[in-house]
């Protein structure tokens, strides 16, 4: 296996240059006449808005893969893992979400990218998927679900701090300790958010309400320091002390109240009525932000923990992958439509500049050598620019098109700058001048 290429493929996987990594693992395997990985990387891509024109490059590529024609690929079968979770997400297909189904056997050794997987499965089936519109509303549902998580989490604490927490006047730790035990008031309403029952939260809300309004938390520390204090002598509790424990009733409360309320929320209620979607997608943004960290770490590890570079690579990009996905979860917005799936695919080549290629499909129409692929594939930046004048240089009107009309899709300002070069005859037809007039065109005729 030439090392070279090797550094060339993970380079290339670890920048979501997929249909370049994909041209060099034909390189490197042309005993194979290219096997299963050059339709992956048309399906494993990273572009962050995977709907129109490339969904049918990823339900093309979708098409030729299989768990078993992936079998003796692991670096192949992660990638296609992540990529059909990322294609079924902002538009499921017949074919993405077969992929993604049989492809579970890739990572079922582990239990977090499994569960993971799981979840975006039981989506696709539903047919939801994001779409325009649903930023707004998925980014509230994707707070909600954080606040509660977030809830959940300080309840808990709560509850196994308290029998430690001491208030300086030993008859308000008593007091405290019965308002917050499990059977207490408080604590009752503090092991629902703990447990996380979101059928009781409109209750919790009633009676968090009911605890917080007036003077209904004095009353309450003074029928509790009534009861304990039957047989004291002194039953008053200091007004020090008891600020105290009415802060930390307080406290409490806002949690169960905080708590109930994201559930409500994240529950959907009238939002689940303006789009089906919002259900499904709900249930999977609690999945999702629940093993987030978890899958990351896992994927991380297994980079780290590998001999083998590129499934080192394969695991940096199917975190990429899935990042992603997870950030539009929470209400990342598409920012820009979505460029054909050609330009996904065979942009990276237009950053050859001694490369030529068909305008349309962005092919060479040469076979591309290793000594071209491989720079592009290393260099630490897409430099559009250079490549811009490179092309120019060389008369090369086509491909300076072609760079003009990806940018269109990644980066209107440098479009708009190379528009503007080729209209001046750089990098473009030189439209004729005043001194043309009655001098023979290059294509014939003569110019008027």
């Amino acid at each position: 296996m030439p090392p070279e290429l090797v550094r060339a493929e993970a380079a290339a996987l670890r920048t979501g240059r997929f249909g370049l990594a994909g041209r060099l693992w034909t390189w490197r395997r042309t005993s194979t006449g290219g096997g299963a990985r050059p339709a992956l990387r048309r399906a494993g891509r990273r572009d962050d808005r995977v709907r129109g024109g490339a969904v049918g490059g990823v339900r093309r590529g979708a098409r030729d893969l299989t768990a078993r024609s992936l079998a003796d690929d692991p670096v192949g079968g992660l990638l296609a893992w992540a990529a059909a979770i990322r294609a079924g997400l902002v538009h499921p297909t017949p074919e993405s979400t077969r992929l993604l189904e049989e492809l579970t056997v890739v990572v079922s050794a582990r239990p977090e990218l499994a569960a993971c997987g799981d979840a975006f499965v039981r989506a696709a089936r539903s047919g939801a998927y994001l779409g325009p519109g649903l930023a707004g509303s998925i980014r509230g549902t994707a707070e909600a679900a954080t606040d509660r998580r977030n809830a959940v989490a300080e309840a808990v604490r709560m509850l196994e701090e308290a029998p430690h927490q001491k208030i300086r006047y030993q008859f308000a730790t008593e007091v405290w300790k019965s308002l917050i035990h499990p059977d207490g008031p408080i604590g009752r309403l503090l092991a629902i958010a703990a447990e996380d029952d979101p059928d009781a939260a409109a209750a919790v809300i009633a009676e968090a309400m009911r605890l917080r309004s007036g003077d209904a938390i004095n009353r309450l520390i003074d029928e509790h320091a009534g009861r304990l204090g039957a047989r004291r002598k002194n039953k008053k509790i200091i007004a020090r002390a008891h600020a105290q424990l009415v802060k930390k009733a307080a406290d409490a409360l806002a949690t169960v109240t905080g708590w109930a309320t994201a559930v409500t929320q994240a529950g959907g209620g009238a939002a689940d009525a303006k789009d089906w979607r919002l259900g499904p997608l709900g249930r999977l943004q609690e999945v999702a932000g629940e093993r987030r960290e978890a899958v990351e770490s896992t994927l991380t590890d297994l980079g780290s923990g590998s001999d083998d570079p590129l499934l080192a690579a394969a695991a940096d990009a199917a975190r990429g992958l899935l990042g992603r996905a997870f950030d539009l979860l929470s209400g990342e917005t598409f920012d820009a439509p979505e460029p054909p799936a050609a330009h996904v695919v065979g942009r990276h080549l237009l950053l050859a500049p001694e490369l030529p290629l068909d305008p349309d499909g962005l092919e060479p129409r040469t076979a591309p050598s290793i000594d071209v692929l491989v720079p592009v594939a290393l260099a630490a930046a897409e430099d559009w620019d250079a490549a811009f004048e490179g092309r120019a240089a060389r008369r090369d009107h086509e491909g300076t098109l072609g760079i003009v009309t990806v940018l269109e899709h990644t980066d209107p300002a440098a479009a708009a700058r190379g528009r503007g070069a080729r209209r001046a005859g750089r990098g473009g037809p030189r439209r004729p001048g005043p001194r043309d007039r009655g001098r023979a065109r290059p294509g014939g005729g003569v110019a008027a």
